[in-house]
């Protein structure tokens, strides 16, 4: 199965939830936001999202600084 992260193709061997790629791909759930099939998704519902092929994502992350 294969999803777009962030405008690269990723190589996914079994469906997942949005939560289990999070955690695969080694994000930090507290530091970022996650756009799915270009909608915002709260952290709430992805663990009900399963990824399908083709599904686009966009991660971003909170970065402080001053």
């Amino acid at each position: 199965m294969q999803v777009v992260l962030n405008g690269n193709q990723e190589m996914l061997e079994r469906n997942l939830s949005l939560s289990e790629f999070v955690e695969l791909k080694g994000l930090n759930p507290e530091t970022i936001i996650v756009e799915y099939n270009g909608e915002i998704v709260k952290k709430t519902e992805w663990s009900a999202i399963v990824l399908k092929d083709d599904d686009c994502l966009e991660v971003l992350n909170f970065v402080g600084g001053g």
